[in-house]
Parts: structure tokens; sequence; C-alpha cells
């Protein structure tokens, strides 16, 4: 895990020349999601990541064009399309309950408490740097209706807006007593309104399909194991053995013995179908393309191999292209340290950057898809 002291280098890559540039250094980032580095909308040369400020997790924007820097003294988690604000978890927090997802070093025994009314999902003016608490911890809580007790440590996490402005998605999570991460799915509106719970217990990753739809891997239909889960039974030593076993198997077939799999749902309503149900048969990291007409994602590495495949797939057409295969090789059985691919899109919807390991180092992969999703429009 990331020390306190630890510095990684911010860079941007020029495709046009393969010029790499350092931007910064910062000592706020893990190994799953890195410094939150981001290109600000509406501006199109202008990044921003997060970095130690004013002694606290903070965040740096630099203009590509004039070379000019500014900071905040706060983190950022998502922005908003119109580049004038932000939503954030707190990352101290994060660093305390959750530390493959927080920052070391900036944590004090407040982010340890259980339910503090002073913390939750935070709204970032990225002109001014002011910031509010837009739904705090305890609120969320109530708004499960009971599922979660009030001594139960929970964080807030993931959140991320649709292409409109108009919604959020996030999750409130806790490690339940089996050990294994227990989510519970909002919708909202970034001014703290209309806040719907849309699912819970096994929430795993998710994007927006479009302005009200997302995409999401999930458990279905199983709400007694979601109540033994929060109640600590499976936690019992009678069924820690079917438990581990469960975790071990491979991905596909635990999707089918624990009803996994991809579903679109209302970011209203709730409504859920399946989603490429045969054609994405397993739990991976997807992300929608700039156009909206592709899926890329990844799987989990194969337990036996550690091959991990990297797949996109033309939604109309519920056609799959499997682009490449990496091993996963970090050099660590130690789950917080995995290297999952990630893969993401960049603006034009041309290239996708994934993360992936050789020999136990880390290294960032540009795979060009130009030809593919350009080929197929025609």
């Amino acid at each position: 895990m990331p020390r306190p002291d630890d510095l990684a280098e911010v860079v941007v890559w020029d495709p046009m020349t393969n010029d790499v540039q350092t931007m910064g250094a910062t000592n706020c980032w893990n190994f799953q999601q890195g410094a939150r580095a981001m290109w600000v909308p509406q501006a199109e040369a202008t990044l921003v990541y997060n970095k130690s400020v004013e002694g606290r997790p903070g965040c740096a924007f630099v203009d590509l064009t004039t070379g000019k820097q500014r900071e905040l003294p706060h983190a950022l988690g998502a922005i908003a399309p119109d580049g004038c604000f932000a939503m954030a978890p707190s990352f101290t927090r994060l660093g305390a309950l959750w530390p493959a997802y927080g920052y070391a070093g900036f944590g004090s025994s407040r982010d340890a408490l259980a339910q503090p009314k002073d913390d939750g999902l935070w709204r970032i003016d990225l002109m001014t740097g002011a910031r509010s608490l837009v739904f705090s911890i305890p609120e969320l809580v109530a708004a499960t209706g009971g599922a979660i007790g009030s001594d139960v440590p929970v964080f807030v996490t993931h959140v991320s807006f649709n292409r409109e402005g108009t919604r959020i998605v996030f999750m409130l999570r806790f490690f339940s007593k089996d050990h294994a991460l227990y989510s519970i799915l909002f919708s909202a509106r970034p001014d703290g309104t209309s806040l719907k719970l849309l699912e819970q217990e096994k929430i795993s990753h998710f994007d927006w399909l479009d302005e009200n739809t997302i995409v999401v891997w999930m458990r279905r239909g199983m709400k007694g194991l979601a109540a033994a889960r929060r109640s600590g039974v499976l936690a019992l030593p009678l069924f820690r053995p079917l438990i581990a076993l469960a975790r071990k198997s491979r991905a596909r077939l635990k999707g089918v013995l624990l009803s996994e799999s991809y579903f679109t749902l209302s970011a209203e309503t709730g409504a859920r179908a399946p989603f490429l149900s045969g054609v994405l048969p397993q739990d991976g990291h997807p992300m929608t393309s700039p156009d909206r007409a592709w899926i890329v994602t990844d799987e989990y590495p194969n337990p036996t191999n550690g091959e991990t495949p990297l797949l996109l797939v033309d939604i109309a057409a519920r056609r799959r292209i499997d682009l490449a295969t990496f091993v996963h090789d970090v050099g660590s059985k130690d789950t917080d340290l995995k290297c999952d691919l990630h893969p993401r899109w960049n603006r034009a919807g041309s290239r996708i950057g994934v993360d992936a390991t050789e020999n136990g180092r880390r290294r960032f992969i540009i795979v060009d898809v130009a030809d593919i999703v350009t080929s197929t429009s025609k």
C-alpha cells in the first residue's frame, strides 16, 4: 500500500509526438484509482488531479496551454459535465475504513467513527472551492429503511454523473461480518433532491448508458442472502467453508451459483432488465464509449493462469470482440494491491487505456481501436 511519503508523478502523453510531460507529483493516490486525474469538462486542455493542499487532500488544476496552475483544498471524486462543480466522498474516511481507495497519512480518529453527522457526500464549487454536504452518512443510512445498524461503520464511494449532469449515482458501503463488501446503490439529483435507493447487497461496477439508465453487475432476487449478510449469519463457522468455496470459484461459475449478471437499472425508478446476457457473463469494469455505441470492459484474472481479457462490445449488434489478453502479475496475493485492467476511453472514442502488470511492475497500456469502431459505424 502507498505510504504517506510515497509520491506519484502525474504525466500527460501526446499521441502525436509520443512525448510524456510531467504535470506534478502527489501523495494523494492509491493503486485502484490513482490520483483521480481527469480532464475538466468545458476546458479542453485543463486537467485536475488530487494532491495534498494545506496538509489535507485537495486538488490541482493544470492548464496545458498556458501552464497556469491553481489549487483547491478539497479532493475531487467526479466532475459535473458543465465543469462548474464536483462531487466527492471523504478520502480521509476511505483511508481509515477502506485503505485501498483512500489516501494514507491524512486521517484522524474521527474518520473511523461509525456514522458521523458531518461527513458523507460532498459538493465542491470548482471556482471558489466552497464545499457543502449534500448527503450526510446518517441521512443515507436512514434511507435504507433500517437495513444498517447505527453502530456499523459505513462510507461513501464511487460517485458518477450522467452525461447531462442531471443525476448522480453513488454507493454507501460497509464490510459485513463475513469480511465482504455490502453495497447500497443510490441515485439522486446533484442538488441533494430526488434520492432513490436502487439496489443493495452485491453491487459491483457500473456506468451510464444514457441519461437515465446505468449498466451494473449485481446479484438479483436474493433478499434472504442479503439479510443473512447484514445480520452476520454468514460469518458463523458453519458457513465459512461454503463462503470460501464460492469466492474461489471460477468467475463464470460463481456468477451462475450466486445469480450475478449485468443489468440495466433506471436511475429514477430502479426498474431493471438483463443486459447483454450470454455476451458478458462475467463481472468487469464497463465503460460506454463517447458515442454510446460501444462498451469496453474486462474480466477478473483467471485464478489458474492469471489471464485477464480486454473486451469490446457493439451494443446494438450484441457483438463481442476480444481485443487482448493480459496476465495479472503483481507479485503479491494482497487483494488491495491487485491490478485490474480498468479500461477507459479517450474523449475521441478512438483509444482505450488499461492498467496492466508485467514481472511485478505496473504499466499503462494504450490500445488503438479507431479502425474497429470506425469500420462498424460506416
